[in-house]
């Protein structure tokens, strides 16, 4: 028997009114038990270990994903960086050949045997350099006499730099051949309500969301609140898609609600390892553990043991309270995020029973442009997902239930 429909505006509201209590219980339910999941291993005492959830190489200096100079070694860092990938990727990547991210000026070239090739000169690469020094300024004391005061100034200086592939004579060694990384096919979809939040975030809130392309970008997730962007390794680079969502609702659903546009969660940002930045790491956390069994991800014990190592790693240095207070206000942060998912299917449902014939286009998270790589204080105050610093032995205790154990990545 085919259920009847409310036709009328009151039996709509009641309706409505009806769904939301059932969807509000069950998310009580669901919230509750994932909290009581996380702080029973927390107050285990149990020393959790949390790994990357994604594939990736190196993060440190000598990557070969990585722009670097090829005699002294160092990665180009901040906007050098990405103008370097983008011009390999556009001019010097050959398909089937070694890859060589290596570069040098003329004058380190010639320092090594090397000669600029004929007709090349102008395919040079113009970067900047940030210069911090000092002079010496005459000043008239106190007493009358001049003196000497010694005075700190920045300067930018431009310099070219030149693919290795450009030089004649090099003696260098062959380019590090690249890690080898076997990307997985990614098959799981996120649940009907999961894809109205990001949609939400992106159409209504103005979130920009940013994946790798293979050669930059691709070994860090983080928000971004200088450029409101939340920067995401490729799907395929994940362990498992659970892993992929968590990482995405922690960065997203957890992180970017600090924008002002959004819940304003003024003094949420701190800079990386202090105690304002650890608390902001476990809210973004217990929200994303939130979200996601709300979404209908996998309630796995590994899923579940490895939000609990994310927080006891942040939450070393704090008192225990603070990780109760946390999956408090992270509480309030599921509730923010769901409720804007709710309200954007209702305008979609609104749109759609006025047009009925009109297709409504979904945003897709597919690989976009990259934005600038946040540098100085921009770099500093990115939420990035990742550990502290492993502590020393001595700093590993359990002093008062839950235990406060430094991880890491």
């Amino acid at each position: 028997m085919a259920t009847r429909r409310p036709t009328s505006r009151a039996e709509r509201d009641d309706s409505h009114a009806a769904a939301r209590e059932a969807a509000d219980a069950r998310k009580n339910k669901l919230v509750g038990a994932a909290a009581a999941s996380i702080l029973g291993h927390i107050q285990s005492g149990e020393r959790l270990a949390w790994h990357f959830p994604w594939k990736t190489g190196p993060k440190r200096s000598g990557h070969p994903l990585r722009p670097m100079n090829a005699t002294t070694g160092v990665d180009y860092t901040g906007g050098n960086r990405i103008i370097l990938a983008d011009a390999l990727v556009t001019h010097y990547r050959v398909e089937g050949q070694p890859f060589d991210n290596r570069w040098l000026t003329k004058k380190q070239a010639e320092a090594i045997g090397g000669q600029l090739k004929d007709g090349v000169d102008k395919q040079g690469v113009l970067l900047i350099k940030i210069v911090k020094d000092t002079f010496k300024k005459d000043v008239v004391g106190e007493n009358g006499q001049t003196e000497k005061q010694e005075r700190a100034y920045t300067a930018a200086r431009l310099f070219t730099v030149y693919h290795v592939s450009l030089f004649d004579g090099l003696q260098l060694p062959e380019p590090e051949p690249l890690p080898v990384i076997a990307p997985r096919d990614p098959t799981m979809q996120l649940c009907a309500e999961g894809q109205d939040i990001i949609e939400a975030f992106i159409k209504k809130t103005g979130l920009t969301i940013v994946h790798g392309n293979g050669i930059d970008r691709d070994d860090a997730a983080f928000y971004s609140p200088k450029f409101d962007t939340v920067n995401m390794p490729r799907k395929e680079l994940f362990d498992t898609d659970e892993d992929y969502y968590d990482t995405l609702m922690h960065e997203m659903g957890g992180h970017s609600t600090m924008a002002e546009h959004r819940m304003n969660r003024k003094g949420a940002l701190g800079s990386f390892g202090d105690e304002t930045y650890a608390k902001e790491e476990l809210r973004a956390d217990f929200a994303s553990a939130f979200l996601g069994a709300v979404l209908d991800l996998p309630a796995s014990e590994r899923r579940i043991k490895a939000h609990a190592a994310y927080i006891q790693s942040w939450a070393r240095n704090l008192k225990p309270q603070d990780i109760f207070t946390a999956a408090r206000e992270a509480e309030k942060i599921c509730d923010w995020v769901l409720e804007l998912g709710r309200g954007y299917r209702l305008e979609l449902d609104q749109a759609q029973s006025r047009a009925p014939a009109i297709e409504l286009q979904r945003p897709t998270l597919d690989t976009v442009p990259l934005l600038p790589a946040p540098t100085g204080r921009d770099a500093v105050t990115s939420m990035e997902r990742r550990a502290p610093k492993v502590a020393s032995e001595d700093t590993l205790s359990s002093r008062v239930e839950p235990s406060h154990v430094a991880l890491a990545r």
